[in-house]
């Protein structure tokens, strides 16, 4: 049955696209959403679903850059589509795939005091070194790491890894600081067919956090926090609580 039935558009506040491959920008999957469903896309993605007419409002995910110094400006909102309590960045690292994303939600807590939340996803993983990177992690006002959407399986294509698995994952959660949150994200095993996939040996390795915990151990003699790791059923929800 077409997702219209189970998410007609009054439930849906705004489609985000973070990523421009195919296998994150399905023409029919996409086209089961309402057309009044406001879409906020990397630039490359706004190029190829703007053609389709489907969708009335496509705005753009801005790039912040490495020698930013604040991530709440006006240039770097999608604009309207999003409430100004409301910001995407899209933080680009040393190759297409390996970036990130971060979704800031901002609000009043009870005493008064503004606080700044982040939920920062990253399919395949990101170097802790890149400076978009860290520019995020310096800019001002500072954000509060809430969540991140990582997965565990490592990919590799013609002999190089795309996706860093849980090692990866292990690293960009202590450098975040231990966000509340480590929800599982982009981790089905794929299986690759094809002359194209063949030659260029595309190939999945599943991981989990106790293997990459044991390699921390290994590496750095220390026993470190253990993340709150959450894996979610299709269609399922998850409330966030800082």
């Amino acid at each position: 049955m077409s997702n219209e039935v189970f998410n007609p558009a009054r439930h849906i506040d705004a489609i985000l696209l973070s990523f421009h491959y195919c296998d994150h920008l399905h023409e029919a999957t996409l086209r089961e959403f309402h057309g009044n469903v406001p879409v906020i896309a990397t630039p490359q993605a706004a190029r190829i679903i703007r053609p389709w007419n489907h969708f009335c409002t496509v705005a753009v995910i801005h790039d912040l850059k490495p020698a930013a110094t604040s991530w709440r400006v006006s240039d770097l909102h999608p604009g309207p589509c999003l409430p100004p309590w409301l910001a995407v960045l899209r933080l680009p690292g040393h190759r297409e795939m390996n970036f990130s994303t971060a979704i800031i939600w901002t609000h009043m807590e009870d005493d008064g005091t503004e606080v700044h939340e982040t939920i920062l996803t990253s399919p395949h993983g990101t170097l802790l070194d890149q400076g978009p990177f860290q520019a995020f992690l310096n800019a001002e006002p500072k954000t509060r790491k809430l969540a991140m959407l990582y997965g565990n399986k490592e990919s590799h294509i013609g002999g190089k890894q795309t996706s860093f698995g849980a090692k990866g994952g292990l690293g960009l959660y202590r450098k975040l600081g231990g966000p509340k949150y480590w929800v599982l994200s982009h981790d089905l095993p794929l299986a690759y067919a094809g002359i194209f996939m063949r030659l260029s040996r595309a190939a999945d390795t599943p991981r989990t956090l106790e293997w990459a915990l044991d390699h921390e151990f290994l590496e750095q003699g220390l026993h470190k926090k253990r993340p709150d790791v959450f894996k979610m059923t299709n269609g399922g929800c998850l409330v966030l609580e800082a």
